[in-house]
């Protein structure tokens, strides 16, 4: 499976052309091959590329998710054997065109990876023509990635499960110091109340939060559903620090972003909590980094990490060992190639990465002196003081 997986994110390839101006214009070719022409505009939290179609409307024309697809921009700009997908299931740094879950619009993006809008050289007014390459030719991939968990409590065992909700485990990490799940702020899959109410059983003392912005945190205080008293309370106090990340985790801005967030809380008393929106790619990644810094051994990571899996999906290795593994080589061990000086697509269950963490923060502007600090800080779970 793995194989073919590997075989079909190949495939993937880009190129660009001159460019050329068209106007804005909505048409739907009639003739083979199926393929249709609409506007796009920006997504501007993720850098991605909205296709001015809705999700319903653009199935309806005979895109079928495992669909492969060539993207032509009106600028020149062309992308081959894109994948169709309900979800990010292509290696970082892939194209794919998503209808994700709960989205209104198809998109297009680079799964993790570079922002499309900016490297496609879109402007306002653009148009986009996607047109059907080959009908399920990622449908393998497609079936045995896609997964859909429900916003509903009574589907889960325990506010714990709901909430992805966990204290960090690995290495020499602090015991019950640092906690991680889903938003207590946002509350667009209805978890952000029990996310507080964890929160607040626990003591948490500072919140790192990866996904936000204040102006965004801000909106959602102002909504009616708004419940989370305890995290509005710690940004009140300054104790709520958002760092607004887009998915990109090996990029620039990211690396910097997390490399400030990173400064702050080790500074702050904790307990902590870290999150984005569902506690799954951003969280993953960054608490995937913490734990490395202390030593975790690959064994521990994957525990950890799949640990979302099991709360959202009920994914574990007994239940569907392909699946599990499936996901196991493209999200986490593809997180693990991004670090550097990590090469391997397999790995031993007693391998770490503590020398690979430090690199990806000496890469992101800390000093080895920061380092040094931080990783005294997360195996302690005592802030360092200020000099």
């Amino acid at each position: 499976m793995l194989s073919c997986m590997a075989a079909c994110a190949a495939n993937t390839s880009k190129s660009t052309a001159s460019k050329s101006s068209k106007e804005f214009s909505t048409n739907i070719s009639e003739e083979k091959p199926l393929s249709t022409t609409v506007g796009v505009k920006e997504d501007t939290q993720y850098g991605s590329v909205i296709f001015r179609i809705k999700v319903d409307e653009f199935n309806g024309l005979g895109f079928k998710l495992g669909d492969s697809c060539d993207i032509v921009f009106s600028n020149g700009y062309k992308l081959d054997s894109v994948p169709y997908y309900n979800g990010y299931y292509t290696y970082t740094g892939d194209p794919v065109i998503v209808s994700y879950p709960g989205n209104e619009y198809v998109l297009l993006a680079f799964s993790n990876g570079d922002l499309m809008w900016e490297t496609a050289g879109c402007k306002e007014g653009d148009t986009v023509t996607v047109t059907l390459r080959e009908q399920g030719a990622y449908q393998f991939i497609q079936e045995s990635m896609s997964m859909v968990y429900s916003p509903d409590r009574n589907d889960y065992d325990s506010d714990e499960m709901f909430a992805n909700y966990r204290v960090m485990k690995g290495g020499n990490l602090a015991k019950n110091k640092f906690f991680r799940g889903a938003s207590p702020v946002d509350n667009q899959n209805n978890r952000a109340a029990y996310s507080d109410a964890l929160l607040k059983k626990d003591g948490i003392r500072f919140i790192l939060d990866l996904a936000d912005t204040e102006e965004k945190i801000q909106g959602y205080l102002n909504k009616d559903d708004f419940k989370s008293d305890y995290s509005a309370g710690l940004l009140k106090e300054g104790l709520l620090k958002p760092l607004g990340l887009n998915a990109s985790y090996r990029s620039e801005v990211f690396m910097k972003k997390l490399a400030d967030g990173l400064r702050t809380m080790m500074h702050q008393e904790g307990p902590y909590y870290i999150h984005c929106v569902e506690g799954k790619d951003r969280t993953g990644f960054v608490c995937l980094l913490m734990e490395a810094l202390c030593g975790a051994t690959y064994d521990e990571l994957r525990t950890d990490y799949m640990t979302t899996y099991a709360n959202y999906y009920r994914l574990t290795q007994e239940s569907d060992s392909e699946k599990y593994n499936a996901v196991l080589h493209l999200r986490m061990d593809d997180m693990l190639i991004g670090l550097p000086g990590v090469e391997e697509e397999s790995f031993t269950g007693s391998e770490v990465f503590t020398e690979n963490a430090k690199a990806y923060l000496e890469k992101a502007g800390m000093t080895k002196a920061e380092i040094d600090n931080l990783i005294q800080y997360l195996t302690t779970g005592e802030a360092v003081k200020e000099d």
